[in-house]
C-alpha cells in the first residue's frame, strides 16, 4: 500500500520546481507539453533516495500515458503505468502549466492536478525532477 501511495504522489502530484529560462510570457501549455518526455536520475523525496526512469507521452488528442520506473537502494525496478485524458492550462506564473490527468472511469477513476515548470522549449520540472523532450 505504501508503495502505491508513493508512486501515485510522485506521478500525479506535482510541486513547484526549479525555473531556468522563463522566456515564456505567451506559453501555450498544451502545445508545449504535447509529445514525449523522459527523465532519469535520483529523487530525494519522501525521506528516501530513489532512482527514477520515467517516460511521459502527452498526445495532441488529449490522451496521455506515463511509465514510471523506480528503485530504492539499488534494488529491483518497480514499474507503474497510467493512461487516460489530460489537459493543460496556464499556471500561477508565466513559466508554469497546471496539468490535469484523469485515469479510469466511474468509481475506479483518479484525477490530479500537477504543476509543471518550463525550463526551456525542451525541458520542464515537476517536484524538482527534470523531464526532457524526446526528439
Amino acid at each position: 500500500m505504501r508503495r502505491s501511495i508513493y508512486v501515485a504522489a510522485l506521478c500525479l502530484l506535482g510541486a513547484p520546481g526549479f525555473i531556468g529560462n522563463s522566456d515564456a510570457a505567451d506559453l501555450d501549455c498544451t502545445a508545449f507539453l504535447t509529445g514525449q518526455w523522459a527523465g532519469k536520475g535520483d529523487f530525494d523525496g519522501f525521506g528516501e533516495k530513489t532512482e527514477l526512469d520515467n517516460l511521459y507521452t502527452f498526445g495532441a488528442d488529449g490522451m496521455f500515458k506515463t511509465v514510471n520506473r523506480y528503485r530504492r537502494d539499488g534494488g529491483d525496478w518497480t514499474e507503474q503505468e497510467a493512461q487516460g485524458k489530460w489537459t493543460a492550462a496556464k499556471g500561477q506564473d508565466d513559466a508554469s502549466c497546471e496539468v490535469t490527468m484523469t485515469s479510469g472511469e466511474g468509481d475506479m477513476s483518479a484525477s490530479s492536478v500537477s504543476e509543471y515548470l518550463r525550463v526551456d522549449d525542451n525541458a520542464f520540472t515537476t517536484m524538482e525532477f527534470r523531464m526532457d523532450r524526446v526528439p
